[in-house]
């Protein structure tokens, strides 16, 4: 079906198999790029809004949230769904990131911080930033979060209810993923049961303090190879 960015018309297969799948909609990959498309649905109760929503994010140059770079209209010019880069996943999907390296990890936390701050900035409140919407680029040792189709800006929040309330999401967002490996998605944590998971990410927070997860593990990570090492050495005192 033909469809248009930026004025060019383009051509998505829509009756293939598409590249994924959610509740607002189907993607599909053409070369370095994913087009999401909108369910119909979505675009009866939502199209003004979303078109308007996404417009604002194309202004903004994050590094590791993948934003949209173009809009996507139908032939008769409706709002159709957005155009972001394509993010390459490891084969193992997204697991592991106690094992990555404390050097990369620290890296990664402090792009996603500033990332959420700049959204911050911006009046962008992030939304379901959640697993189901992370990549891992082993390759690369970079964390992506990705489909910020329901980032929203709301009037009545001053600036600083969205750097705060953007902290909070990335905090859960962080200790989600730690919470995953921990639980046993982590040969090496396999045999912890998810009580003694919470429990880990409660004695972090409780020596984390007010610090964000980024300042936080660069103070205490260079002494350690990864995540997972520190845990086992100063949480569960196994050496």
């Amino acid at each position: 079906m033909i469809y248009y960015v930026n004025g060019k018309p383009i051509d998505i297969t829509t009756n293939r198999k598409c590249f994924d799948k959610g509740s607002e909609g189907k993607v599909y990959k053409i070369e370095d790029k994913v087009y999401k498309l909108y369910y119909q649905s979505w675009l009866t109760e939502m199209e003004k809004t979303l078109e308007s929503r996404h417009k604002r994010l194309l202004e903004i140059n994050t590094q590791q949230v993948g934003l949209p770079n173009d809009l996507i209209y139908d032939q008769q010019h409706h709002y159709a769904g957005y155009v972001s880069d394509y993010v390459k996943q490891t084969a193992n999907k997204n697991k592991g990131i106690t094992r990555m390296p404390s050097k990369h990890f620290i890296r990664n936390l402090n792009i996603l911080q500033r990332d959420f701050q700049l959204l911050a900035e911006n009046c962008i409140l992030t939304r379901d930033v959640c697993f189901d919407n992370y990549i891992y680029d082993e390759e690369t040792k970079t964390m992506y979060v990705i489909d910020p189709g329901r980032f929203i800006t709301k009037h009545n929040l001053q600036k600083e209810d969205y750097q705060y309330k953007n902290q909070v999401h990335l905090n859960h967002f962080i200790e989600e993923l730690l919470y995953l490996d921990f639980a046993g998605d982590n040969p090496i944590f396999f045999f912890i049961p998810n009580k003694k998971a919470q429990n880990i990410i409660k004695k972090i927070n409780d020596k984390k303090k007010d610090k964000t997860y980024g300042e936080f593990f660069e103070q205490v990570l260079p002494n350690y190879t990864n995540v997972a090492d520190y845990v086992i050495k100063e949480i569960i005192k196994k050496r």
